[in-house]
């Protein structure tokens, strides 16, 4: 073989395994990007999972605290009618002539008060209670 040979077969094994060695250093740097991309997509998802959890778990607080609110309003309510009952029957015979008892008087007021507040700002959270209005003690 002649050099000349020689040295062309020495520049095409060279050209052909630098060909090669980029080739080979594409294809990794696009797995390595494209596990970046994974990474960077599953910590996302991730994020987006626990925001989704915190979500939840905050609704789930909220709605109880709702429900053992609606609970006390219902028992308020309940007592609320048996004292009116009780305060009205004690005195049937003075309806006949409009006259109600103060301690009944001071419950409507009192109800107003409720109503006026969980009406402003609902019933986990009243408001103070309303002014106006007077409640005579008859």
């Amino acid at each position: 073989m002649s050099r000349a040979a020689i040295a062309l077969s020495l520049l095409l094994t060279s050209l052909v395994s630098s060909a090669g060695g980029v080739l080979w250093g594409q294809h990794s740097e696009r797995k390595t990007q494209q596990a970046a991309q994974d990474s960077k997509t599953l910590q996302q998802l991730t994020d987006t999972l626990t925001a989704n959890v915190d979500l939840a778990k905050r609704s789930t607080e909220a709605s109880q605290t709702l429900r053992t609110a609606t609970a006390r309003l219902q028992q308020a309510q309940t007592q609320n009618f048996k004292d009116f009952r009780h305060e009205l029957q004690s005195t049937a015979t003075d309806r006949a002539g409009c006259v109600f008892p103060a301690g009944v008087m001071r419950g409507i007021s009192a109800a107003r008060d409720r109503a006026a507040a969980a009406a402003s700002h609902g019933i986990v959270n009243p408001m103070p209670a309303a002014t106006g209005g007077s409640t005579d003690d008859r």
